[in-house]
C-alpha cells in the first residue's frame, strides 16, 4: 500500500495541520455566490479540476481518493459548496471548508451511509475497505480492520470466526451459544468491551455454571460491510470504548451494491459447505408424568439421573467418513439491492444460513486424549467446575459429530438515508435477526454416557435494531453536529438455567424445563457529538452518549419466581460526556486531550419484589465469618526459658494419659476406698510406681536438657473487616511461614461457624467518575510516525453484577466499586512503498477488577486490587496489486491478578486441600480455576500471515491464511494446547457480473479447542466451500 506521507500527495504544512495522511496545499476561496456550471462527464480528477476553475476556488485532496473514480459531471446553477459536494457524493467524498477559504477534499466519515466503493477483483479504485485499513496505521491508538471480502472470505462456521487471525483479538467461548464475546488484549466481560453495530450496542450475559458468564452479542456476518477493533479506551465520538476497548461493526451500504457510477444495483450471494450434519433434537417431555414415560422406567433415582445421564438427550454422533459432503445441511444465501439518486439513498437486504452439527478434526488430538486423573474433588455429580481440555476428545471423539453446535439465521437489514440539502443528513436504519442455534449449560458438556452425548434442545433468539442518524455540517466552523438515536430488542431463549431440560423439581413428578432462559433484554440509546474548528490548528469536540437497559423475564415476574425460585430483573441508566481538544502545535508534534465523566444507576427489580412480598429467605446470603488457625513453631531453647521447659517436660511426663499415671491415680484413689489392714501393701505398691514415675521422669528431663528447641502448638483467629475482605497481616499462619521456626505443613484451618447469614436489601446502586486522556503524536519523517497516549476510563458493574439472579449476586457487605483503567500505549509507525508496519506496545492495569469471589461458600461478586496486563504486537500489510499479504503477531508479557484478600484465601485453601500452600500475593490469571478471569487469560504467543496473489488482469485471485496460538503458560489454571490452522481460497471473476470462490478452513483437519473457551466443544474440522456471486 502507497504511503499517505508520500511527498508528491502532501504538503508538510497541511499533514501537521490535520495530524494525518491524505491532505495538501490550503487555498483561499474566491466566491461563494451561485454561478453557471456546464462540465462535462469525465473522470472524477479532471472534473473536479475544471470546476475549481470555473467556480474560482482551489482545493487539496489525496490523489488515491479520486483514484479510479468517474463523475456525471456538473450542469446549472450552484453555489460553490453546493457544486462540490454534488460532485463529490457518488465518490463517498466530502469537502470541508477550511478558514482561509479554501477546500480539503477527505473520504467522509462512518456516520455516511455510503462510503468508497467496495473493491472488487473487477475495480482498481482505492476502496472503502482500503481506506479502512490504512488507518490502522494512521490513528493514533492500536485498532484491527476487516473488510467486507476479507470478512466473507473468512466467515467461518461460526460469529466468532470473524474476529480469527486479528492481532490479540478472539471470542470467548466461540462454539457455544450462537454469539460473540469478543477478547481483546485477554478483558472481556460485560461492559468490558462493547459491540456497537450500526451505532447501536446489544449485548447479552448468561450464565455458564461454575465457569463464570459470558457476554454474547448476536449478528449475522452476511450483513457486515465492515469491522473496526478498537483496543482499550478512548475519547472517541463515533464509538463508546470501555476499559477493553470496543468493536465497531457496520453493516452494508448502498455502496457495497450499487457498482461505481450506476444508480441501482443487485447482489446475490448463494454458498454450501461440506462438515455439517442434521442435528437429532432431543424427546422433552415437559408437563408430563415420569412415571408415564417407558423410557424412564429403569431409571432408579428420576430427580438426580435425568439432570446428569437423561436418555433423552443421548444421541450416538455421526461419523464423518459416514456422511456425504454434499449433503445440503450447510448453504446460505443473501440477496441485496440499493439505489442512489441526488438526494435519497436505500437499500434491502435478506440473509439466510442453515448449518447443522459440524464435525471435529481427526489429526493432531493425543493432547486431548489424556485419561482422567479421577480427581473428584474438582466435580459435582458430573459438573465438572473449569474447563479441562486434555481429556476433551474422550467425550467428543476426533472425526465425529459435535452436539449443540448447529445454527439457522434468518436476517433482514434496511437503510435509507435523505439529504435534507448539501449539509444536512438523515438516515434511518432498521435490523432484525432471528437465530436458532444449540447451546448446552458449560459444565454440563464434557460428560460421555451410554456410548454417547448430550443433545440439548436449540435455542431461538430474536433481535430487532432501529436508528435514526442525523449528521449536519454547514458552512460554519463551529458546527459539525452528529446524533444516533436507537433502540434495540432482545428476545432471549438459553439454556442456562440451573436445571436440565427434562428435571423434577422438589417432590412433583411433573417434568419441567429448567435449563430454559427467557427474558427479555431491551436497550435505548442517545449520542450526540460536535466537532468545532477554533482555528488553523485547534480542533474542539464535545460528544456525550446516554443509555438505558432494562432486563426482564419473559411473562409475570411473580410466576417466574415462584417457578424458578430467582430471576434476574432490572434496570439500568448510564451516561457520559466528554471533551476533547486536538492541538497541532508545530509541523510535527500533535497534541491531544480530553476529559471524559460518567455516571451509573441500577434497580433491581427482583429484590424489590422480594422485599414487597416480606421474602428474606430468597435475598439470604451464607458466609464463614473467619476462620480457626492452628500451628506448630520451633521455640529456641534459651537460659531464659530452660527452667520453664523443663518443667513443662516433667509435668507433661507426670500428667500423660499413660498405664503407669493412671496406675499411680488408681492407688491413690484406693488409699481411701480399702480397709485399713491393706493401707500398708496399696502404700507399698504406690511407692514403687512412683519411684518408677520419677525415674522416667528424671530420664526425660534428662534427655531434655540436651534439646536446642522445642514445638510449641499455636491457635488463632482470623476474621475478615466485615466487608469479606482478609488481611495477611492477620493469618498467623502466613506470617508464621516466613518464620525459619516454623513447622512446615503444621498449619490448618478450620470455620469458626459453619455459616453466617445476611439479608441482601439493595434495590439501587449508582456511581460516578472522572476519566482524563493524553496523547502525543510525533511525525518523524514523510515515512514514519510514532505516538505515546495515557487513557484512563471507567466500567461501571453492569445489569449482571449488579442485580441478584443465579450463578452469581452482589455482596451484602461489599458493594462493587467501578473498575478503573490506567492504559499506556506506545506505536511506531513506518510506510513503505508497498508496504505499512506498525509496533505497538501498551501496559495496562484495571483496578478494583470485578470477579467471582467463590472462597466464602457464596458466589458473590467482588473487587480484586488489579489486574495488570502488558504485551508486545506487530502489524505488517503489503500489496503491490499483483500480491498481498498481511501479517500480525502478539506476545503478552504479563496477565497477573494482584488481591490480597483473595491470595489470603487461596493460601487457606491450599493448605485445606494439600496440607501446604505458598502465600503469593500475585498470580497469572487469578487466584481460583472458577473464576471468571482465569479462562480470559490471552495466549502468550499468537499470530496470523495471510499471502495471495492475483492472476490474469486480477481475475483469478488466491491466497491462503495461517493462525497460531501457543499453548497455556506454565502458571495457568486451564491447561490448552497450541493451535495451528490453515485456511486457503481460490475466486474468479467469470465477468462484472460473476465470480465464483472455493474455500477450505482447517485444511489439515486439526483437532483443537479455540483460545478462551469455557465449554468443552472442540472446533470444527475441515471445512470446504464453495460461492457463487452475481451482481447486477
Amino acid at each position: 500500500m502507497q504511503s499517505p506521507f508520500t511527498s508528491n500527495l502532501l504538503s508538510t504544512a497541511i499533514r501537521t495541520q490535520l495530524g494525518l495522511a491524505g491532505l495538501v496545499l490550503p487555498i483561499v476561496a474566491l466566491s461563494a455566490q451561485a454561478q453557471s456550471f456546464n462540465i462535462p462527464a469525465g473522470d472524477l480528477d479532471g472534473v473536479l479540476n475544471q470546476f475549481a476553475l470555473q467556480a474560482g476556488i482551489e482545493y487539496s485532496i489525496d490523489a488515491s481518493l479520486s483514484q479510479g473514480h468517474y463523475s456525471l459531471g456538473l450542469q446549472g446553477d450552484y453555489q460553490p459548496d453546493d457544486a462540490f459536494n454534488v460532485l463529490l457524493a457518488d465518490a463517498g467524498l466530502s469537502a470541508q471548508k477550511q478558514f482561509d477559504g479554501s477546500y480539503v477534499v477527505d473520504g467522509g466519515d462512518e456516520w455516511s451511509l455510503d462510503a468508497i466503493q467496495v473493491g472488487t477483483s473487477l475495480d482498481g479504485g482505492i476502496s472503502r475497505d482500503e481506506a479502512g485499513e490504512a488507518n490502522v496505521y494512521d490513528k493514533d491508538a492500536a485498532t484491527e480492520y476487516r473488510g467486507k471480502e476479507e470478512l466473507e472470505r473468512f466467515k467461518g462456521a461460526d460469529a466468532s470466526d470473524i474476529f480469527k487471525g486479528m492481532t490479540n483479538v478472539h471470542s470467548g467461548d466461540a462454539r457455544n451459544g450462537g454469539g460473540i464475546d469478543p477478547n481483546i488484549r485477554g478483558i472481556q466481560g460485560p461492559g468490558r468491551v462493547p459491540v456497537i453495530i450500526d451505532g447501536t450496542e446489544q449485548a447479552i450475559t448468561v450464565n455458564n455454571g461454575y465457569r463464570g458468564a459470558s457476554n454474547r452479542s448476536f449478528l449475522d456476518p452476511n450483513l457486515i460491510g465492515g469491522m473496526t477493533v478498537h483496543k482499550g479506551a478512548q475519547i472517541n465520538p463515533d464509538v463508546n470504548t470501555s476499559v477493553g476497548g470496543a468493536v465497531e461493526i457496520t453493516t452494508l451500504s448502498p455502496r457495497d451494491i450499487v457498482q461505481s457510477g450506476e444508480t441501482f444495483g443487485m447482489e446475490f450471494i448463494a454458498e454450501s459447505s461440506s462438515n455439517s450434519t442434521a442435528p437429532e433434537e432431543p424427546r422433552l417431555y415437559t408437563g408430563q408424568d415420569v412415571s408415564t414415560i417407558p423410557e424412564y422406567a429403569n431409571l432408579e433415582n428420576p430427580a438426580q439421573d435425568l439432570i446428569y445421564t437423561d436418555p433423552a438427550l443421548v444421541i450416538n454422533p455421526d461419523k464423518r467418513e459416514d456422511d456425504n459432503p454434499l449433503n445440503g445441511e450447510d448453504t446460505a444465501y443473501r440477496l441485496a439491492v440499493s439505489g442512489i439518486g441526488p438526494k435519497v439513498e436505500w437499500l434491502a437486504a435478506y440473509a439466510y444460513r442453515s448449518r447443522g452439527n459440524y464435525f471435529s478434526g481427526k489429526n493432531d488430538a493425543g493432547f486431548y486424549q489424556q485419561p482422567w486423573n479421577g480427581d473428584e474433588s474438582q466435580e459435582i455429580e458430573n459438573r465438572r467446575l473449569f474447563i479441562q481440555p486434555e481429556h476433551l476428545a474422550l467425550v467428543y471423539h476426533p472425526g465425529e459429530e459435535v452436539p449443540n453446535t448447529s445454527s439457522k439465521m434468518e436476517s433482514f437489514l434496511g437503510k435509507f438515508a435523505f439529504n435534507l440539502n448539501y449539509d444536512t443528513k438523515v438516515e434511518f436504519g432498521a435490523r432484525y435477526t432471528k437465530s436458532i442455534h444449540g447451546e448446552i449449560l458449560a459444565d454440563r458438556a464434557e460428560t460421555r454416557y451410554m456410548s454417547g452425548v448430550a443433545q440439548w434442545p436449540l435455542n431461538e433468539t430474536r433481535l430487532q435494531a432501529y436508528n435514526i442518524k442525523l449528521r449536519s455540517k454547514p458552512d460554519n466552523p463551529y458546527i459539525d453536529f452528529k446524533s444516533n438515536l436507537w433502540v434495540t430488542l432482545s428476545d432471549v431463549s438459553s439454556n442456562t438455567g440451573p436445571g436440565s431440560p427434562n428435571s423434577l423439581t422438589g417432590d412433583s413428578t411433573i417434568i419441567k424445563n429448567t435449563a430454559r432462559i427467557n427474558s427479555e433484554e431491551d436497550r435505548y440509546g442517545l449520542s450526540v457529538s460536535n466537532k468545532m474548528l477554533l482555528g488553523s490548528d485547534v480542533d474542539f469536540t464535545l460528544s456525550g452518549n446516554y443509555q438505558f437497559h432494562e432486563l426482564a423475564p419473559k411473562g409475570d415476574l411473580n410466576a417466574v419466581i415462584e417457578e424458578f425460585e430467582q430471576a434476574r430483573a432490572g434496570e439500568r441508566t448510564e451516561y457520559n460526556g466528554s471533551a476533547n481538544i486536538e492541538w497541532r502545535a508545530t509541523e510535527s508534534l500533535i497534541f491531544n486531550a480530553g476529559i471524559r465523566y460518567g455516571y451509573y444507576k441500577t434497580v433491581d427489580n427482583y429484590v424489590k419484589n422480594r422485599l414487597a412480598a416480606g421474602d428474606t429467605q430468597a435475598l439470604s446470603q451464607y458466609g464463614s465469618e473467619g476462620y480457626k488457625l492452628s500451628y506448630q513453631m520451633n521455640v529456641p531453647i534459651t537460659d531464659v526459658n530452660r527452667a520453664e521447659y523443663l518443667s513443662g517436660i516433667e509435668s507433661g511426663i507426670r500428667n500423660a494419659d499413660t498405664r503407669l499415671n493412671e496406675e499411680i491415680a488408681n492407688l491413690r484413689q484406693a488409699l481411701n476406698d480399702v480397709p485399713p489392714f491393706l493401707i500398708p501393701i496399696v502404700q507399698t505398691q504406690l511407692d514403687a510406681k512412683i519411684v518408677e514415675q520419677d525415674a522416667l521422669v528424671a530420664q526425660g528431663v534428662a534427655d531434655a536438657a540436651t534439646h536446642t528447641s522445642y514445638v510449641e502448638d499455636i491457635e488463632s483467629e482470623w476474621r475478615h473487616d466485615g466487608q469479606n475482605n482478609y488481611s495477611a497481616s492477620d493469618n498467623g499462619c502466613i506470617t508464621a511461614a516466613n518464620d525459619p521456626n516454623y513447622v512446615a505443613g503444621s498449619c490448618s484451618a478450620q470455620s469458626i461457624s459453619a455459616s453466617s447469614t445476611s439479608t441482601y436489601t439493595n434495590t439501587e446502586s449508582s456511581d460516578s467518575g472522572w476519566m482524563p486522556s493524553a496523547s502525543l503524536t510525533w511525525l518523524m519523517t514523510e515515512d514514519s510516525r510514532s505516538y505515546i497516549r495515557y487513557a484512563e476510563s471507567l466500567r461501571f458493574p453492569s445489569m449482571f453484577e449488579s442485580t441478584v439472579g443465579f450463578s452469581a449476586v452482589p455482596s451484602v457487605s461489599s458493594p462493587l466499586a467501578p473498575e478503573r483503567s490506567k492504559l499506556w500505549e506506545l506505536g511506531y509507525v513506518y510506510y513503505f512503498d508497498h508496504a505499512n508496519i506498525k509496533l505497538t506496545y501498551f501496559d495496562q492495569v484495571i483496578e478494583d477488577v470485578m470477579d467471582r469471589n467463590t472462597s466464602l461458600n457464596t458466589t458473590s461478586f467482588t473487587n480484586l486490587d488489579k489486574l495488570s496486563t502488558s504485551g508486545l504486537e506487530l502489524q505488517l500489510d503489503y500489496d503491490d496489486g499483483d500480491y498481498f499479504g498481511d501479517l500480525s503477531v502478539a506476545y503478552n508479557l504479563e496477565y497477573e491478578v494482584c488481591d490480597e484478600s483473595a491470595a489470603t484465601q487461596r493460601f487457606m485453601a491450599d493448605i485445606a486441600s494439600t496440607g501446604s500452600a505458598e502465600y503469593k500475593q500475585c498470580r497469572r490469571g487469578g487466584f481460583s480455576n472458577t473464576s471468571y478471569l482465569a479462562n480470559k487469560v490471552p495466549p502468550e504467543i499468537s499470530g496470523s500471515v495471510h499471502f495471495g496473489a492475483r492472476f490474469f488482469n486480477k481475475k483469478l485471485i488466491a491466497g491462503t491464511r495461517t493462525y497460531y496460538a501457543s499453548d497455556s503458560h506454565s502458571e495457568d489454571y486451564v491447561k490448552r494446547d497450541h493451535v495451528t490452522t490453515v485456511d486457503a481460497y481460490i475466486g474468479y471473476a467469470y465477468n462484472e457480473h460473476l465470480q465464483f470462490e472455493v474455500r477450505g478452513s482447517n485444511l489439515t483437519d486439526m483437532y483443537y479447542l479455540e483460545p478462551g473457551a469455557v465449554t468443552g466443544i472442540p472446533a470444527p474440522g475441515r471445512t470446504i466451500s464453495v460461492k457463487l456471486t452475481s451482481r447486477f
